[in-house]
């Protein structure tokens, strides 16, 4: 989940009436900003009682353009913007991915 938030990927799995835990293992989710991941925790701890029945997200703040993951960590990757932000710069667009 890059520059996402918890939202997106929740919403997913409510469509489709399905329990989180029977699709996925974890929820990674990235931002690049530390205020966007410190609201994103906060919201998260608020809606979900830290029950074992609750899949439980990771907040990280990070670059996309460098993380610190080997090939292959993950199965899926949801992006909204990410790369429309990054390439809007008409300067740095290009260079920025």
């Amino acid at each position: 989940d890059v520059a996402l938030g918890l939202d997106l990927a929740s919403d997913l799995v409510k469509m489709q009436g399905v329990s989180a835990k029977l699709l996925v293992d974890e929820i990674s989710c990235i931002d690049y900003s530390e205020i966007v991941v410190k609201t994103l925790i906060d919201k998260h701890s608020k809606e979900h009682d830290g029950s074992s029945s609750t899949l439980q997200a990771s907040f990280h703040s990070l670059d996309a353009r460098s993380l610190p993951h080997a090939p292959n960590t993950f199965d899926l990757v949801l992006e909204k913007g990410t790369l429309d932000a990054m390439l809007s710069d008409p300067n740095e667009g290009k260079k920025n991915c």
